[in-house]
């Protein structure tokens, strides 16, 4: 039993490290968004009114928290935002169409269920340096793009549980 748990074991660090060596990284700094660094904190805006959105922007916030030992302020006014903002919501959101106006999506990815984008924006506004939009095709959809960043961040979205 002794050397199946370590043949196990062993099994499962070369399965973890064959898993890294699959990631890749862009080296295209046009669509690089900082969450935190010594110089910069982003904030997180969602639309006043919409429960989930609210409670998974607290969530993300407590997420990158748990990484960066620094709490993201959380704001649902377009005018408390400023520098990098994170901006979560769907997409018949009318926050969300603020910053993809005119933007042409994929045909049919609205009517997908579930479904979540990444969009990186560069100045949207005056006050608003980078904007990354997490915009889901429903409510459903929106949380899974935020549970998915957390996970990408390295935070188990089920830790809870």
């Amino acid at each position: 039993m002794k050397y199946f748990c370590l043949i196990l074991s062993s099994t499962i660090v070369l399965l973890l490290i064959g898993c890294n060596s699959a990631i890749s990284y862009k080296n295209d700094t046009s669509n690089v968004f900082e969450i935190y660094n010594n110089n910069t904190k982003a904030i997180i805006l969602y639309e006043k009114g919409k429960a989930l959105d609210s409670i998974t922007a607290h969530l993300l916030s407590e997420d990158i928290y748990k990484v960066t030992n620094q709490r993201l302020n959380v704001v649902n006014n377009i005018n408390a935002a400023n520098g990098n903002t994170i901006v979560i919501g769907s997409m018949d959101s009318p926050l969300i169409n603020v910053f993809l106006k005119g933007e042409t999506l994929k045909e049919g990815f609205k009517n997908q269920w579930e479904s979540y984008l990444y969009k990186t924006i560069s100045n949207p506004t005056k006050k608003i340096k980078k904007a990354f939009i997490i915009a889901g095709t429903n409510p459903r959809g929106t949380a899974y793009g935020i549970f998915n960043i957390s996970k990408k961040i390295g935070v188990n979205p089920w830790y809870w549980w």
